[in-house]
């Protein structure tokens, strides 16, 4: 095998050199992306061709792929077990084979688990822009009312834990295939609210019986899942080679601009906060910039947010806290526009997106502990592309191939009995009725709060705890402080209370209650962190505080902030004598209208249906800057006329597509979205 490696090795190295190789030699090691088919071939290279047809990828339409005999193998291993992990390399071609397996089984209901709300949007879009895979009904919505033409209709739910926790109840189908991809993050603890609610999702798979279930994971040593019967399928090929290269961190910006000068270049990052930390270092790269993206951008947010900057350098981001419609955008340039090379990524990077590239850095910032095991092989496994990166070139300022050879151990977390406990609890009537009794709330109540936010039992006691605490502050700045106190031992997303408070200033400055900040240009000049002691404004630049207030709006908020608002505003509105804080009550209703108002964009929100609300969220998650000027009721109603009972992000700005040309009304609002944000 080693010879087989070393040889294979060598050949890749030579096509990465653009040396020409012959047929024969790339069909004797797998590397059948390669063949040259537009010339005549000797007897042997023929045969060799005729029977590497067998292998051939049938879903993919647009071109020839074959899968290596390891591929292969795992396809028909997939077909033979009903509870399998399948662990292999990052660069493995996981994905292709499921999909492989779903195109040649046809199961009827899928349930299909991803880690990041941009991995499922890629992926949902690979399926259907597939025409083999039209019969499903590809989704992450529901609505309330059900169809009796959905009976037979053939599901397939793409999505996060959080999303598919908010739809179970609407699935009454029997689940034929439920895949849990990056199912190493069944390893984290349970405080950890995402965690928490991945291992709920493993669990539903098994207790609700599928008939079928895929954990997809790089190598590794899996300890806890023989307990649910788990055949390993372990397979070590990678579809390309790695080289590894130390570089000194005084030359490290140097050699990333030469390399992204000519291929594809990622460089990794710690967090958004590191990358923006390195602006100055970048210089210009690329001298024909998408200027009429970056102007859009310029009036829609600000010239002075830090993803703006690298852009007009001629540099891509990509990280959670921003826009689904920019991540997008990145990722397509990235892909296919040659004058843009250079890409700047988080995690989000790590965890699936379908990046090729030539070339991967890993930032100098990054701790080489924390870089170890599963994160840093996701990281180096997105270098390299069979087919158009043979090699992929790792760059780094430490020295961590070694690191990649380790054998990682995975040990499911519900495995353990206080984690197995933290989920049991949030069920067990005994306990339920303790805390239900401790805190004065009916068992009715418990259960819709806890179907409605799957929140542990431990979360909801948390918060019952600190609304009814009086509050230090007299003001709305109070709330944000419960909410990092509630979630601060249960970490689930990045948390910066003085970020959460300094953002939410602008909301509440001093005169200016009634203020509708509508731009962001308004809400830089408006919004700025107050030194408490002398009320002083501290200096802060434009650039920090337009990313802090993104961060704001795409990780604190949604996590922290909004889920104590609904829940408090609940419980006063079902027990108003309940015993709340002093000023909890007046912050919570303050916040809810406001966040209404200005971060929805829609004053008489309360005037939409439940589901209309859900498509007003879904934009505003994507990033369509939502106001009255822009979006009213009666354009709202006729999206949700357009969407099927299932439908997904995807299929709301197809129905948008399709209303910029067809709506009554509405057509000229319509098409200014759509060439906004969509186009």
């Amino acid at each position: 095998m080693d010879k087989f490696n070393d040889k294979r090795k060598e050949l890749l190295m030579a096509i990465d050199q653009g040396e020409k190789v012959s047929d024969l030699a790339l069909g004797m090691y797998d590397l059948t992306p390669y063949f040259n088919e537009d010339v005549s071939k000797s007897l042997v290279e023929k045969i060799m061709y005729i029977n590497n047809e067998c292998r051939q990828v049938g879903h993919v339409l647009d071109k020839k792929i074959y899968f290596a005999p390891q591929q292969e193998e795992a396809l028909n291993n997939l077909k033979k077990y009903n509870k399998c992990i399948l662990s292999a390399p990052t660069s493995f071609g996981k994905t292709l084979i499921v999909k492989e397996y779903i195109y040649k089984t046809k199961p009827k209901n899928i349930i299909y688990i991803v880690p990041t709300n941009a991995l499922a949007y890629e992926l949902e879009n690979s399926f259907k822009s597939n025409r083999v895979f039209s019969d499903y009904r590809i989704f992450d919505r529901t609505k309330s009312t059900m169809d009796t033409n959905e009976k037979n209709a053939k599901l397939l739910f793409i999505g996060t834990q959080e999303k598919y926790l908010e739809i179970r109840n609407s699935i009454v189908e029997k689940i034929d295939l439920f895949v849990i991809d990056e199912a190493y993050k069944l390893e984290e603890t349970t405080k950890n609210q995402r965690a928490y609610k991945l291992s709920e999702t493993f669990l539903d798979s098994i207790i609700n019986l599928s008939k079928k279930v895929f954990l997809l994971s790089p190598n590794a040593n899996f300890i806890g899942f023989e307990k649910y019967e788990f055949q390993i399928l372990e397979y070590d090929y990678n579809s390309v080679d790695k080289v590894y290269k130390v570089i000194d961190k005084t030359n490290f910006y140097n050699v990333v601009y030469e390399k992204a000068s000519d291929n594809k270049t990622i460089v990794y990052f710690d967090s958004p906060n590191d990358i923006n930390e390195s602006i100055d270092n970048f210089q210009s790269i690329s001298k024909e910039n998408d200027n009429e993206f970056i102007e859009f951008l310029e009036r829609e947010y600000h010239p002075a947010w830090s993803v703006i900057k690298l852009l007009k350098k001629g540099i891509l981001v990509h990280h959670g806290q921003m826009p689904k419609y920019i991540q997008n955008k990145m990722m397509n340039l990235f892909i296919s526009n040659k004058n843009y090379n250079l890409l700047l990524g988080t995690q989000s990077i790590s965890e699936g997106i379908n990046t090729p590239c030539k070339n991967m850095f890993i930032h100098m910032s990054c701790k080489t502990k924390k870089m170890q095991g599963l994160l840093l092989k996701n990281t180096i496994g997105r270098a390299g592309r069979l087919g158009i990166y043979p090699i992929g070139h790792i760059f780094s300022t430490e020295n961590i191939e070694e690191l990649t050879k380790n054998k990682i151990t995975i040990s499911l977390s519900i495995s353990k009995d206080e984690e197995l406990k933290e989920i049991e609890q949030s069920n067990d009537e005994n306990a339920i009725d303790q805390l239900c009794k401790k805190y004065n709330i009916e068992k009715e109540f418990y259960e819709n709060i806890r179907k409605k936010y799957h929140f542990s039992l431990n979360i909801i006691s948390k918060i019952l705890e600190e609304l009814q605490n009086d509050l230090i502050y007299s003001n709305f700045s109070s709330l944000p402080y419960i909410a990092v106190k509630i979630f601060d031992e249960y970490r689930w997303a990045y948390i910066d209370s003085k970020c959460i408070c300094g953002v939410l200033q602008y909301y509440y400055y001093e005169g200016n209650v009634e203020r509708y900040l509508q731009t962001y240009d308004d809400k830089i000049k408006f919004y700025r962190f107050k030194d408490k002691k002398n009320n002083k404004v501290k200096k802060k630049t434009d650039t920090e505080i337009m990313d802090y207030y993104m961060r704001f709006l795409y990780s604190s908020l949604e996590n922290y902030i909004v889920p104590v608002a609904n829940i408090g505003y609940e419980l006063f509105q079902r027990y108003p004598d309940w015993m709340f804080g002093e000023n909890v009550i007046e912050c919570i209703k303050n916040f809810i209208d406001r966040y209404n108002k200005m971060i929805i964009g829609i004053r008489n929100y309360e005037a939409f249906t439940d589901e209309q609300k859900i498509i007003l969220q879904t934009l505003r998650d994507y990033g369509i800057i939502i106001n009255n000027n822009t979006i009213n009721h009666e354009m709202i109603a006729e999206i949700e006329s357009r969407l099927n009972i299932r439908y997904s992000t995807y299929d709301i700005i197809r129905a948008i597509n399709y209303l910029a040309s067809n709506s009554k009304n509405n057509t000229e609002r319509f098409l200014n979205i759509k060439k906004r944000y969509i186009d």
